[in-house]
């Protein structure tokens, strides 16, 4: 494992000096940077954020950073890439890096955070990288199984996992290998484990619709696509930040708990004038016989259609029983409108949607 430190992280639990000897082979955890440190409180919880780079574990690093009563450990392969400098930004953070894939590499990060001064992982946040449209997803379900098979081997006292909200009945699963399918696998396994463990189901991101090509897309997707009547369930990706910090919070009252995490749910006509009345113009979109040319040469892109379909027929047969836990998520924290999140629709910001390095070529060949 390796790991890098900033200004004001380093502060010793006055109780574990005498592990000083344990974290000197940390790059930048050196003796003489500890002993001009501060003092970390003894009732720190200390949280790995595993894909801590992405759109979500961005989102709750900046929520617990905001309270002094949480370190972050933020988990990533390269510790000089760009978007995991920027997290230098956020206080009380610390970079570590790890192969997900490697178990054995998992396990140095937990006991070598536990030999340190720091102290013992307390919790973990886990939203693993999206493979790609239509790519296997075998190396994400390997990586979320090691996550989790280390976290309860360490006894880690809160873990949440971010899945997505299933477009399907259980009698009708998605395809073996595919991402909607791993996430399934996971969770059944998570559930199989005896450790305190939360899972956060998130609809379609709405920075799925931030500016730029995939944007335009997405839109065109909605517009084009689907019927009139379908609506689709949104998730603001702060909004995840907010609940697992209420998680984190609170974690005997989520224990053992799914929530689904909404904030609108519209049809295509409700999401274009909602975001009029926030911007003054309608969406960016790609050309209707762009998409449509897209939705038949990519059997992934018609199937992904097909799923926003078939949850919207679900929730129609049993619309209480289907949207109960998005109402129970939003007792926890104010969730975010997508006509709230569309005022700041052309802000640039630090938690920039890239579109998973889709292209537009690549959604036409069906190899994105």
């Amino acid at each position: 494992m390796k790991a890098e430190s900033e200004g004001g992280i380093d502060r010793l639990r006055m109780s574990q000096c005498s592990g000083l000897s344990h974290i000197s082979h940390y790059k930048g955890w050196a003796l003489g940077n500890l002993l001009v440190s501060y003092i970390l409180p003894l009732n720190m919880k200390v949280v790995l954020v595993v894909g801590a780079t992405g759109q979500q574990g961005h989102a709750v690093i900046r929520a617990l950073s905001q309270s002094e009563g949480f370190l972050c450990l933020a988990l990533t392969r390269n510790l000089d890439s760009p978007k995991a400098q920027r997290l230098k930004s956020f206080r009380n953070v610390k970079l570590v890096s790890a192969d997900l894939g490697d178990i054995q590499q998992l396990r140095s990060v937990f006991e070598e955070t536990k030999a340190s001064v720091i102290g013992a992982i307390w919790g973990v946040f886990v939203a693993l990288a999206f493979p790609g449209l239509g790519l296997s997803a075998e190396g994400e379900e390997k990586q979320g199984k090691n996550i989790a098979i280390v976290a309860q081997e360490f006894q880690v006292q809160s873990y949440i996992y971010s899945s997505f909200i299933p477009p399907f009945t259980d009698d009708n699963p998605p395809p073996p290998g595919l991402d909607r399918h791993c996430k399934m696998t996971i969770e059944k396994h998570l559930s199989s484990l005896d450790f305190p463990w939360t899972i956060v189901r998130p609809g379609v991101f709405m920075e799925n619709l931030s500016p730029g090509i995939i944007g335009r897309m997405t839109n065109a997707t909605f517009q084009h696509c689907l019927p009139a009547e379908c609506k689709i369930q949104f998730t603001a990706v702060d909004d995840i930040g907010r609940l697992s910090r209420v998680i984190f919070d609170n974690p005997l009252k989520f224990k053992r708990k799914t929530i689904d995490i909404a904030g609108d749910s519209l049809t295509s006509q409700e999401l274009t004038q909602s975001f009029i009345r926030a911007t003054g113009q309608e969406i960016p979109s790609a050309p209707g016989f762009v998409i449509s040319a897209i939705h038949r040469l990519n059997p992934t892109a018609h199937d992904t259609v097909e799923e926003f379909i078939q949850a919207d027929r679900t929730r129609r047969m049993d619309p209480r029983g289907f949207d109960a836990n998005i109402q129970e998520a939003a007792n926890y924290v104010k969730l975010t409108s997508f006509e709230e999140w569309a005022r700041n629709w052309n802000n640039p910001t630090d938690n920039d949607f890239k579109g998973h390095g889709m292209s537009l070529w690549g959604l036409l060949t069906g190899r994105t």
